[in-house]
């Protein structure tokens, strides 16, 4: 890998640049926070592009090329050094937005793609997620917060692809999208694990619904936790709009795992790998029998292209010894309490 050559093709405006630019970074990460590209340009170069308009970015290592950016130009700043132009995608519109809307029996699903199209925002892939009785999306949170909140009730994750579609998926335990060598990819690699990597959620709603169309779904309990103590590895936290059993166990199952993952994480960096992104699975091979391994998923990555060479930093989280996706369906057994 080191004596390939990165290219790059950065789109401001009508202006297409693939020499010149003096620096790229790209930081791309899981809701709610926002990608944001940077790029800087001679203090000479003929650039004229201004906020609002679009911007696109394709990077190569040499073996491989891949589209890893949409969005639009958010400020540009010129000085005696150069050009620096900043942008961001449908995380940083969504963001600039806070509704006051209440949505009532739909999916979580579907209150995000209403959000994103009140923002004027593209939806891919998004996953219906649990059933809601009722959501208000208060002026509280932005667009984007909802849009994380709604995805963590649902087992799932929010992101924006490469095309500049919102996008909430779930990530399963299933092969990895792509393989790592250390000796060939990687250039460095720390491992760090909190000391409360076996925490535990508990979710409780503020019914006991069968499904979230009952009508008792829109009555609330007096005793959410059913009397039950907390144990003193357990967090509590309250959801309001979760009206189900099923739904609390999903939340909870979702944000343990979450939780547990981020307590165990690899961050590493390597020569520029452009087809990696936030939510995907990853194989580190070839690693020393000392360093700590497993299934890992990218919670945040940045691309950095400098004249003196392109890299890629990576944080990725690896999930519990033994995970089971089936968990996030409510089959926790005794992680968590099933009266909810």
């Amino acid at each position: 890998m080191p004596q390939l050559r990165p290219t790059y093709a950065l789109t401001l405006g009508n202006g297409l640049w693939d020499r010149q630019v003096l620096a790229l970074d790209l930081t791309l990460t899981l809701a709610p926070g926002i990608d944001r590209l940077e790029a800087v340009l001679p203090p000479e170069a003929p650039f004229d592009a201004a906020p609002g308009e679009p911007c696109s970015l394709t990077l190569g290592n040499g073996e491989r090329e891949e589209a890893v950016f949409t969005g639009v130009i958010r400020s540009v700043a010129p000085s005696l050094h150069g050009w620096r132009v900043v942008a961001v995608n449908a995380g940083g519109r969504m963001s600039a937005i806070r509704p006051a809307v209440t949505f009532e029996g739909v999916s979580a699903g579907r209150v995000v793609r209403d959000l994103a199209s009140e923002a004027e925002v593209e939806t891919g892939a998004v996953t219906d997620g649990v059933d809601l009785a009722f959501y208000v999306a208060d002026p509280a949170r932005t667009a984007w917060e909802h849009v994380a909140r709604l995805a963590a009730m649902s087992a799932a994750f929010a992101r924006v692809g490469a095309d500049g579609a919102l996008e909430v998926f779930e990530i399963g335990a299933g092969t990895a999208d792509t393989a790592l060598a250390h000796g060939r990819d990687l250039l460095r690699l720390t491992h760090r694990e909190r000391d409360d990597a076996g925490t535990a959620f508990r979710v409780c709603g503020e019914a006991m619904a069968g499904t979230a169309s009952a009508p008792e779904a829109l009555r609330p309990i007096i005793d959410p936790l059913d009397g039950d103590a907390p144990a003193p590895d357990r967090r509590i936290l309250f959801r309001p709009a979760l009206r189900t059993p099923d739904g609390a166990s999903m939340a909870g199952a979702g944000l343990t795992r979450a939780h547990q993952a981020t307590s165990r994480q690899l961050v590493f960096q390597g020569w520029l790998q452009p087809q990696l992104r936030p939510g995907q699975r990853i194989e580190l091979q070839g690693l020393p029998d000392s360093v700590a391994t497993g299934a890992a998923w990218a919670e945040t990555v940045r691309h950095v292209v400098t004249p003196s060479g392109a890299r890629s930093h990576v944080t990725a989280n690896r999930d519990p010894d033994g995970f089971d996706p089936l968990a996030l369906l409510g089959s926790l057994g005794g992680a968590l309490s099933a009266v909810f």
